[in-house]
């Protein structure tokens, strides 16, 4: 359900799915995150149906601002989600993890743990989508530009704010991702220590590793991170395909 929620396609849930989810009791918490997980993929379907009709018919700026920021409002109320105790997290600076390894060297300047590699594989989930939408907001956003309507005052002032704030967004987003390969990848364990060849397994680097397949995915290639966010996934990403396996039995194929 997970890869049908956020994958980039242009189709939106099948009927039958969506007639599925609805059904289900809200109240399990496993349903509330697919529940919530559909919610995003609308949100992130609009912006794309936003995009196509600003290409394909030429939407007056007007409405295609009133879009925006309508996309904008929802993703807002996303960020309400993931509350409860089931969902914290800790966030440790690099100066408090008071060992000494091989890996210190290669940890990030926050690192947050999660109580295991599956929440934060939600969480993942959760910001890549928020950062697809915010992608496709800026796409729209560019459009706007320089398409000042002449009996609106500070429209081209508008849209920069908003576009400014859409960047920062995603560049948090993207290093709220980074700040999870340690822990996922097996560096570091739950409770902030280094863990060693005598304490992870390969299985568990290897399942760490496909969690954060597609967040790392987007974020090497993602215009809007800064150039070290990028050159950061891309090194998280060489390890990925090492410790899954892809690297060895799918060779350059797997440099996707």
């Amino acid at each position: 359900m997970q890869q049908m929620t956020y994958r980039q396609s242009r189709k939106g849930l099948l009927p039958d799915s969506e007639r599925w989810i609805e059904t289900l009791d809200a109240n399990l918490p496993s349903v509330q995150t697919e529940k919530e997980n559909a919610q995003i993929h609308s949100v992130c379907q609009r912006a794309r149906t936003l995009l196509d009709l600003v290409d394909s018919v030429g939407l007056h700026p007007e409405e295609i601002l009133r879009c925006v920021k309508e996309l904008r409002e929802c993703d807002n109320a996303t960020t309400m989600w993931r509350r409860g105790p089931n969902w914290a997290f800790q966030v440790k600076h690099r100066s408090e993890i008071t060992q000494q390894g091989p890996g210190m060297n290669a940890l990030p300047e926050y690192i947050q743990l999660h109580p295991d590699t599956w929440t934060a594989y939600e969480w993942n989930y959760h910001r890549t989508g928020r950062i697809i939408l915010h992608r496709h907001l800026l796409v729209c956003l560019a459009r706007l530009l320089g398409s000042q309507p002449a009996h609106l005052d500070n429209f081209s002032e508008e849209v920069e704010r908003i576009r400014r704030t859409s960047l920062v967004i995603i560049r948090n987003l993207a290093e709220e991702v980074l700040s999870t390969v340690p822990q996922s990848v097996g560096d570091i364990g739950h409770d902030g220590k280094l863990l060693t060849d005598s304490t992870r397994t390969t299985a568990w680097r290897a399942i760490g590793s496909y969690f954060l397949l597609w967040p790392i995915k987007i974020i090497k290639s993602l215009d809007q991170a800064t150039r070290e966010q990028r050159e950061a996934a891309q090194e998280a990403f060489e390890r990925i395909r090492e410790y899954t396996g892809m690297s060895t039995y799918l060779g350059e194929l797997s440099s996707i």
